[in-house]
């Protein structure tokens, strides 16, 4: 939705690597959640989409989101607690947009009928 695009462009423009970092990694480890999830369905290998589906609920993409993390939890490790909690505070925002944006989509909404 909007509101997303908005948050990940002000965030990309102007903020440091961190705060860069806590926002882009809901989306990836929610796309591993998600498919995930989706490949463990039977139905799921009959799909177009399986191939795409099977790329992101593979092992390794999972791999790479669990060592983002640990990335992300180095990098903020020395921070102090306002710096955390401010981190912490764009990660929750990215994850509630991230979710409105999966809301979106499951109930097979356009982003003009998001906005409204």
């Amino acid at each position: 939705n909007q509101n997303y695009i908005d948050f990940m462009f002000e965030i990309a423009s102007h903020g440091k690597n961190e705060e860069i970092l806590m926002a882009v990694l809901p989306c990836m480890l929610s796309y591993s959640y998600i498919f995930r999830k989706l490949a463990s369905v039977p139905t799921s290998r009959e799909s177009r989409y399986w191939d795409f589906i099977k790329d992101y609920a593979d092992e390794q993409y999972a791999e790479s989101c669990k060592e983002w993390s640990a990335f992300a939890e180095h990098k903020c490790a020395g921070l102090s607690e306002a710096n955390k909690k401010y981190l912490a505070d764009i990660f929750e925002k990215a994850s509630l947009l991230e979710l409105a944006f999966w809301k979106m989509a499951y109930r097979n909404e356009r982003m003009e009928e998001n906005a409204k």
